[in-house]
Formats: structure tokens, C-alpha cells, sequence
């Protein structure tokens, strides 16, 4: 998708179906290519119609939940697309991506960043919106839910307060902490930090010495980069680090929490693969579609 550019009528539509392409009442989604709602009624109901997260923004809480789901962007024309509670529905669109979560997300908020650009220099405050700066040690908060906040700048931090909300912390030693349940956050400069505390968290620092922490269940937690720490604090979590680095995961014994450790490099652990707890609560090998 390098080479991808978004018509300026059009948005991106982000989604899930089951493994198997499917979704509500049984409608089928292309991997590729155009799709359209059989029963498409023009309002402002739940139904009659194809659904989805505008640029990514929604009720994350309506995802597939299930190993294996696919996460689905899909081109569509602004000008019909309507506004439900936590969601978007339209009449058609053309699939451009189907597979793992994260490349569907980042292709979806790089086209909103490059849309919003003129809103984020005006650093704009609003329900559903998103905040950045640029320059160095200054703080964004966003404390809406489905808003979004990024910090560029060296020592910046981000925090998305809301329910699934997004922070991104690209500087130097930067922290991004998403608190809200379903929520995201990315650390991708040197020695960054990224934290999200809600259920169903995405954590990930890519940054070397960069720690990325899941406190919510059902967490996935990803430090990619050299001596970076992945933990995942919430039980049925998933993680992977990088080389000289550690996994770290949580289970219950029916009276406490207790932590599994894994250092890469020892004991059968590689750094770059993701790792779970099986029955016994051993760290086996898993997958997380990219």
C-alpha cells in the first residue's frame, strides 16, 4: 500500500469480519474489490447497509473478538456515508485491504492525519477529533472518546483519556498512554514508552529501549525494538520484543495474579515473535496478523 493515494471525495472505512469473510446476517465481504449492501436504505438507522469506523474513529467494542478476525479498510465516497452511534454506515465502497490489524490501522490514520493536518497544526480540542504538536516536551491530552492525540516532538507525551481512544508518541523518549477501553498507543521514537490500560489495548513501542505495557484483558503488548520490555499486566494477553529484550505475561491461580516471564535469546524465546500462555501457563508461540 506504499504507493496508495486517497481520492480527495473519498474517506477510508475501517472494520472486521470473521475469518471466513463474514459478517452480520451472513454477508459475505470480498477481500479485494468492490462491495455494496443488498438492502441499502438511506438514514440514519443501525442496518440496511454496510458499516464500519470513519477514518478509523468508533465503538470498538463492535469488533469481532475472535482469533483470526479480519480487519477490512474500504474506499468510499464521502457524500454517502451517514453518521450512527459509534459507527458510520454507507451503501458501497471498494475493499483495498484485508488481513491483520495493524496495517489496516496504520494505513487508516496515516490518510487521517494527512486530512486533518490544517485542524492538528490548530491543535482543536473536539469530540472525535484528533490533537498533535510538534514541539519539543509539550503534553497533549484528549479526554473525549474517539478522539485521537499525537505528540512529534522530543520528550512529547500523549494521553487519549476516552473510550477508544489513540494516542502516538513519534519523538525522542516520548510516552503515549491510552486509558480508555479498546484503546491504542504507539511510542515509535528511541527510549519511548506505550501504555494502554482499558480491555482490549494495543500497545506498541518500535523504538529501541522502548517499553510497551497492556494493563486491560485481552491486551496485546509489542517492544520490537533492542532491550525493549512488552507486558501485558491484564490475563488471555499476547507479546512479542525485541533482541536482549523480555516478554512478559499474566495469568490467575485462583487467588492472585502471577507473571510468566521470557527473556529473548534464553530459553527457546526469539525476539520478533509473539508469545501467549497455554493451559499450563507455559509461554508458547502464537500469531497476531499484521
Amino acid at each position: 500500500m506504499k504507493n496508495y493515494q486517497l481520492p480527495a471525495d473519498k474517506v477510508l472505512i475501517l472494520r472486521t469480519c470473521k475469518n471466513d469473510m463474514s459478517s452480520y446476517n451472513g454477508f459475505i465481504w470480498p477481500e479485494s474489490g468492490f462491495v455494496e449492501a443488498p438492502d441499502w436504505n438511506d438514514d440514519t438507522k443501525c442496518g440496511h447497509g454496510l458499516h464500519g469506523w470513519l477514518f478509523g474513529s468508533g465503538d470498538y467494542d463492535l469488533k469481532y473478538k475472535e482469533v483470526g478476525a479480519k480487519w477490512l479498510v474500504v474506499e468510499v465516497e464521502a457524500n454517502q456515508v451517514r453518521e450512527l452511534k459509534g459507527k458510520v454506515k454507507f451503501k458501497n465502497g471498494t475493499v483495498i485491504y484485508s488481513g491483520g490489524y495493524k496495517t489496516a490501522y496504520d494505513l487508516v490514520m496515516k490518510w487521517f492525519w494527512i486530512r486533518h493536518a490544517a485542524e492538528l497544526k490548530a491543535m482543536e480540542l473536539v469530540d472525535g477529533a484528533a490533537t498533535t504538536s510538534s514541539e519539543d516536551g509539550v503534553s497533549v491530552v484528549t479526554t473525549k472518546d474517539k478522539s485521537h492525540a499525537s505528540a512529534t516532538g522530543y520528550y512529547g507525551h500523549a494521553s487519549a483519556t476516552g473510550y477508544s481512544g489513540h494516542a502516538s508518541a513519534t519523538g525522542y523518549s516520548g510516552h503515549a498512554s491510552a486509558t480508555g477501553e479498546s484503546g491504542h498507543a504507539s511510542a515509535t521514537g528511541e527510549s519511548g514508552h506505550a501504555s494502554a490500560t482499558g480491555n482490549y489495548g494495543h500497545a506498541s513501542a518500535t523504538g529501541y529501549s522502548g517499553h510497551a505495557s497492556a494493563t486491560g484483558n485481552y491486551g496485546h503488548a509489542s517492544a520490537t525494538g533492542n532491550y525493549g520490555h512488552a507486558v501485558v499486566l491484564g490475563q488471555y494477553g499476547k507479546a512479542q520484543c525485541g533482541e536482549n529484550g523480555a516478554v512478559i505475561l499474566t495469568y490467575w491461580d485462583g487467588k492472585r495474579l502471577r507473571h510468566i516471564v521470557g527473556y529473548a535469546g534464553e530459553g527457546g524465546i526469539e525476539s520478533g515473535k509473539w508469545y501467549m500462555l497455554n493451559g499450563k501457563n507455559e509461554l508458547i508461540e502464537t500469531t497476531v496478523e499484521k
